[in-house]
């Protein structure tokens, strides 16, 4: 990941020969994402014509050149000629390196155009696809600019995930995933197969598995809390053929695709499909609903020699050199009162579950390895002790990673945050129904996958990272896209060429041509950038409030409507009474750059008064602190935590200070119910005390 002091001098050479070219060159980013790690632009340009060739040097520069002709033909509809040829001075080359360029991997690539001609050269054919990636967002019509541009990326391992199990998704979409990903430079596919809700992969030797795993009774509809169904069949399935097709498809993109075959837990369509694969071998159904469940695949030899015949198939299909098998979430209340767990446990001299689960996984790593094939696992396969050569993936924050890498494990770094990309990415109230939890845009960028409680001898060990696309709350493609845009270029300049807080507006300024290009590709993509948001504080007078807009004022300035007309945010609105308030971003020509979002704010008697609790919320349940219950905004449902608090097996008790004796008719408070988890309050105490208000609420 790290260049060498002599790649260094190259770069510097390459630099001041930018600067040589005279004062009309310029450093400047266009609008490529990810930022090339060293681009100059300049006014001149190469006019494109009938007449212009592509040339190549040899085969892989061949693909990549006709690749390039589909594209130009696709934008200036130009149908240019691609021969073999020496290059002529004139039209666009391809050329493997000639070393007068120090191009320092595979994945390296070169580009230098003026108003005579493009050279492009590369290394292998990862470097020609890079470089096409970059010419593609860079030639939008007959004129391309004059640039150079030598890059390379900081990562080897630059990811996107994809769970087709919770809602199943079509070849043709799978296609234009892989294509969205190898545009911004992403090279690894990890493709969640296989869960509770559904097994996608056709295993001839098990026909079962699509026959009964592949389809469910019915899913999940709207917040988990609610726990509510409907009962329609759903699911599907990739034949063998498909994942061919898939396969072959990301190769020519230069992706590698990494199955995910969930064992030991996460194992319910497996198990429905196969119930002797259990513990207690009873039947059992796909599973409906979201979460982990109890039943998990037996320790039985019998299990494993199952487990390695289906492998076997997954081996055949992947070339790749990974497979993950999950690892992840798997109770051990089955194993404990297993007969055949609880004898393996004494046979192989083990001392708990823990270990029961590393044995499964060690069994199944060194079943691979006769495959020439290397796992991957949740940081949960750390749990017991460490597969020899397994490869961790951190997802519960960067703990996990931290410990392989110290054990000299390789890993990938995909904490929830930032790496979620099933999280919100704006104010929940305003956003589709998502899992929970909170990954903005600017988390996304600012994210750096070597933590920093890593020693620095240990980083060569974090491979990269990943964005997770967890698909509960995703049943269709478009909600797929809303998600993933436009946080994976977020992460693709994370990866590709490292990124730093004081470069987010930059990378905004470019974000915005891109949204363009998914206009024309008929995309749909988060607009975050253009909304503020609000933050409410007490105000200046006792009951006020103050309502501040926050925006990212490099596209814009925050705004807001209260009547009809629209205004520039220039301080704190002082609120006193009922008011609903629009707001939103306008542009510099005092134009909406998107729709203004609507608030109610429901001032009374307790707006902004001091609350002291003498029994506090639980850790987990404090996000926005005491004034969440005087700010006026009612929480609302599926839970935004910001806007409740909550308890865990006690009373609640407060004080709340109106800061003046008050005549009180009223009182009002809200609670959430949830089936699954939170219960309503049973009883309330109110007693007034001269300006305090004790208030007991009994669970």
């Amino acid at each position: 990941m790290d260049t060498s002091k002599s790649n260094s001098m190259n770069i510097i050479k390459l630099l001041l020969s930018f600067i040589l070219l005279g004062a009309q060159m310029c450093i400047n980013a266009q609008h490529i994402i990810p930022m090339p790690l060293h681009l100059a632009s300049g006014s001149q340009y190469l006019s494109l014509n009938s007449e212009t060739k592509i040339y190549y040097s040899d085969s892989l520069a061949q693909t990549a050149a006709l690749q390039l002709r589909d594209h130009i033909r696709q934008v200036t509809q130009l149908n240019l000629k691609v021969v073999f040829s020496r290059f002529e001075g004139k039209g666009i080359y391809f050329q493997a390196s000639d070393g007068a360029v120090a191009l320092n991997s595979a994945a390296s690539y070169y580009i230098r155009s003026d108003a005579q001609a493009m050279l492009i050269q590369a290394n292998a054919a990862s470097g020609y696809a890079h470089a096409l990636q970059s010419l593609k967002q860079l030639i939008t019509g007959t004129e391309i600019p004059m640039v150079k541009i030598l890059d390379e990326p900081k990562y080897s391992w630059r990811g996107m995930h994809l769970d087709v199990s919770r809602h199943f998704f079509s070849v043709s979409f799978i296609k234009r995933f892989l294509d969205l990903m190898a545009f911004y430079k992403f090279n690894r596919f990890h493709w969640h197969l296989t869960d509770d809700q559904g097994w996608r992969i056709e295993i001839r030797a098990f026909p079962k598995l699509t026959q009964t795993g592949a389809w469910r009774s019915g899913s999940m509809l709207g917040s988990y809390t609610d726990q509510k169904f409907d009962t329609k069949t759903y699911g599907g399935f990739y034949t063998q053929n498909d994942i061919r097709e898939i396969v072959a498809y990301a190769q020519a993109l230069q992706i590698t695709v990494i199955p995910e075959i969930e064992m030991p837990g996460h194992a319910t369509a497996l198990l429905a499909a196969y119930p002797e694969l259990s513990c207690n071998q009873k039947p059992l159904e796909v599973a409906k609903g979201w979460g982990v469940f109890e039943d998990v695949i037996c320790t039985r030899d019998t299990c494993f020699k199952v487990l390695q015949g289906i492998l076997d198939e997954v081996c055949a299909l992947f070339p790749g050199p990974y497979i993950h098998i999950g690892g992840d979430e798997c109770p051990k209340t089955r194993w404990k009162s297993c007969k055949a767990c609880q004898t393996r446990i004494a046979q192989e001299h083990l001392k708990s579950e823990h270990e029961l689960q590393s044995y499964f996984i060690k069994r199944i790593e060194a079943y691979l390895k006769t495959k020439q094939k290397s796992i991957i696992g949740w940081d949960e396969i750390l749990e017991g002790g460490l597969a020899p050569d397994a490869t961790v993936m951190s997802w519960r924050g960067e703990t996990g990673g931290i410990e392989a890498a110290k054990q000299k494990h390789d890993v990938i770094m995909s904490p929830g945050k930032p790496c979620y990309f099933d999280h919100y990415q704006e104010d929940p109230r305003f956003e589709p129904l998502a899992i929970g939890g909170y990954n903005s845009l600017q988390q996304v960028y600012c994210y750096n996958p070597l933590p920093g409680a890593l020693p620095e001898a240990y980083n060569r060990f974090v491979l990269g990272s990943q964005g997770n696309v967890w698909t509960e709350y995703m049943a269709d493609e478009k909600q797929v896209e809303y998600m993933i845009l436009p946080r994976m270029t977020a992460l693709s300049e994370v990866l590709w060429s490292g990124t730093k807080p004081e470069n987010y507006y930059n990378y905004l300024k470019r974000l915005q041509s891109h949204f363009k290009i998914w206009d024309a590709w008929g995309l749909t993509y988060n607009k975050s950038i253009y909304h503020s948001n609000v933050k409410i504080t007490p105000g200046p007078k006792p009951g006020s409030l103050s309502l501040n807009l926050e925006g990212d004022t490099a596209l814009g300035k925050p705004a807001f409507k209260i009547n009809t007309t629209y205004q520039y945010y220039k301080k704190p609105i002082v609120l006193e009474s009922d008011t609903s308030i629009q707001f939103g971003m306008l542009n510099f020509s005092n134009q909406p750059l998107d729709l203004f979002r609507r608030i109610h704010l429901n001032v009374n008697k307790a707006s902004s008064s001091h609350i002291r609790f003498k029994t506090p919320p639980s850790e987990y349940y404090n996000t926005g602190g005491y004034f969440t219950l005087v700010d006026c905004i009612k929480g609302s449902k599926p839970r935004i935590n910001s806007q409740w608090l909550g308890w865990l097996d006690e009373d609640m008790e407060l004080e709340l200070d109106l800061g003046a004796v008050k005549q009180v008719s009223t009182f009002e408070i809200g609670f959430l119910k949830d089936e699954s988890s939170l219960f309503i309050c049973l009883k309330i105490s109110v007693c007034g005390t001269q300006k305090m208000v004790p208030i007991i609420f009994r669970f």
